[in-house]
């Protein structure tokens, strides 16, 4: 009984990737060999360490962005309290 619960569970596995990995002849599902699944993973490994680089190279442009967004905004603070200390020297008599 356990022996075909694996089988069955295997089968089912199988069957499940070749869905999703999308293994088709025309409109008609194939089973994937273990070489072809395997070579796929692959890919997919390889697709997923680009797109992680790519998000990571994004997060520290954005860091950076941020930055320089908190700087400029400190200097235009600074620029803002610079005015009213030479607006008041300008008004004294």
């Amino acid at each position: 009984m356990a022996e075909r619960a694996c089988h069955a569970a295997a089968s089912t596995t199988r069957f499940g990737l070749t869905q999703a990995l999308g293994f088709t002849e025309g409109h008609r599902m194939t089973t994937p060999t273990n070489s072809e699944l395997l070579q796929h993973v692959a890919s997919l490994q390889e697709q997923i360490a680009r797109l992680a680089k790519q998000l990571n190279d994004q997060t520290q442009l954005t860091m950076k962005t941020l930055e320089l967004s908190q700087l400029q905004t400190e200097q235009i603070q600074g620029l803002g309290a610079a005015q009213q200390v030479f607006a008041e020297l300008v008004s004294r008599p």
